[in-house]
């Protein structure tokens, strides 16, 4: 009986938690485990798992992604030998890419037709409307607890500071 107590008073207290401390014992999600990437291969556990993910939410027609795209090649670039893995996720496909990719160098691992992942990770409104501005930058730790989110133009210091704070 009184275990049973326990155990119930446990669920509950998890049950009423607030959404993002939840997100802190999250692993990675199927959404992210299911994607493939611009260049066909699935992304798998094995990727993820160990290193300090960032997903770079971004599109082809967004003005601020394309300004900062040398920007952030050089965070990539500079973070490429530590246990780091930056994932480009976009909702553009793989068409609209190609014809991006044909005069644009990205320096991260590309993952086209991202509307599942973007729904995983969106904020939403009063009303449960998705809330995703671009670009969005979101670092995982190593078991894929979201760990800081920046948001908007002049970001990439701040997620290059909290890889840097993770790797530690």
């Amino acid at each position: 009986m009184m275990k049973s107590l326990i155990i119930t008073t446990a669920l509950a207290v998890i049950a009423i938690l607030p959404g993002r401390a939840m997100a802190q014992y999250q692993s990675f999600p199927e959404e992210l485990l299911s994607a493939s990437t611009y260049e066909g291969r699935q992304v798998t556990i094995e990727d993820l798992r160990g290193r300090v993910v960032v997903l770079s939410f971004w599109s082809t027609t967004c003005a601020i992604c394309r300004e900062e795209m040398p920007e952030l090649n050089a965070v990539v670039n500079s973070l490429s030998k530590k246990n780091t893995l930056f994932l480009g996720v976009t909702l553009d496909s793989s068409a609209r890419l190609q014809r991006y990719l044909n005069f644009n160098r990205v320096m991260f691992t590309v993952v086209p037709n991202g509307f599942g992942i973007l729904l995983k990770y969106a904020d939403r409104d009063s009303e449960g409307r998705v809330s995703m501005p671009y670009p969005t930058y979101i670092v995982l730790g190593e078991t894929g607890a979201i760990e800081a989110k920046f948001s908007g133009y002049g970001k990439l210091k701040n997620v290059e500071g909290a890889v840097e704070k993770l790797l530690r």
